[in-house]
């Protein structure tokens, strides 16, 4: 027997990923209420449109507020499918979260590090221990075969309210892969950080493509999964063996202003000059901090352009 319109609509988008963690066996009874996470087709819409879209679905919604710890002003979605739905009945869908709180006091400027697929796990950790002693949080772009290697270290970077982005699995050159390949390498990068530590780490959703490199295939696929395009201003090459923790703390220095984006690797000399940069900066005023707590703060004048 078919299913109604609703249930298979419903259905459709459970069959498409677009509700991890929502099929269930007889073998195995869902949990009642069960936490659904975020759908990617409603992740960068207003709690309003997200319940429009559920609708013109035909799925029933009620929306409530509910404050995570970190996550203030989170909103909630309550779906209440209909008969023969494989979502389990008052299943929950959270929507709209804000990302780690926006540090108080001073300019902010974003501090992200990218973590390629060969980036070492022993310095990673090392990067963790000394962010997490000096009270600072920022976003990782994380390469998916990274994450699958090292699952111990992506968790503690969640676990220690760290924000987590999106660097593809394989760290390709992106443009010169087919269109399907792109959506593919961001899509398996995704697929284990939330097998791993769920969705919420990632939220606000946000994507680095590898080298910067980018046409107009790469960005409309970002768009269309969900993800916000960020690049960077401030690039110290500290991937470059030849630079040394003085010269890469003296270059981002000198050009660190309010709501700039700084680009900075797993590597044994960025480790080393972080505690200078660390405290240079707060001798001017700036706070490093993830991505989502600058986007949309004021920026100096002047300040590179970056996608948005």
């Amino acid at each position: 027997m078919p299913l109604p319109a609703p249930a298979a609509a419903l259905a459709v988008l459970v069959a498409a990923g677009l509700f991890h963690g929502c099929r269930s066996s007889r073998a195995d009874p869902p949990q009642h209420p069960k936490t659904v996470t975020i759908p990617t087709a409603l992740q960068n819409l207003s709690p309003e449109q997200a319940e429009q879209r559920l609708r013109n679905l035909g799925l029933r919604t009620r929306r409530e507020h509910r404050d995570q710890p970190g996550y203030p002003g989170g909103a909630l979605l309550r779906l209440e499918p209909p008969a023969g739905s494989r979502v389990p009945p008052g299943s929950e869908v959270l929507l709209a979260m804000a990302g780690p709180p926006v540090p108080t006091g001073g300019g902010l400027i974003a501090w992200t590090t990218d973590v390629g697929p060969d980036a070492p796990a022993d310095i990673a950790a090392r990067m963790l221990d000394l962010l997490r002693a000096q009270g600072i949080r920022v976003t990782f772009f994380v390469c998916g075969a990274w994450a699958y290697r090292h699952p111990d270290v992506l968790r503690r970077m969640a676990a220690e309210g760290h924000h987590i982005g999106n660097h593809t699995y394989h760290h390709y050159h992106l443009p010169r892969l087919p269109t399907e390949r792109i959506t593919a390498e961001i899509r398996g990068s995704e697929d284990v950080v939330v097998r791993l530590v769920g969705l919420e780490p990632m939220l606000p959703m946000v994507f680095r493509p590898p080298y910067g490199e980018e046409d107009s295939r790469v960005r409309a696929a970002i768009e269309s999964l969900g993800y916000r395009d960020i690049l960077w201003d401030i690039d110290p090459i500290d991937w470059d063996t030849r630079r040394t923790a003085d010269t890469i703390a003296s270059f981002v220095l000198q050009r660190a202003k309010p709501g700039r984006i700084v680009l900075t690797h797993v590597e044994p000399h960025t480790l080393e000059a972080l505690p200078a940069i660390f405290a240079g900066l707060r001798e001017r005023g700036l706070t490093p901090a993830p991505v989502p707590a600058v986007l949309g703060h004021p920026r100096a004048e002047g300040s590179a352009r970056r996608a948005e």
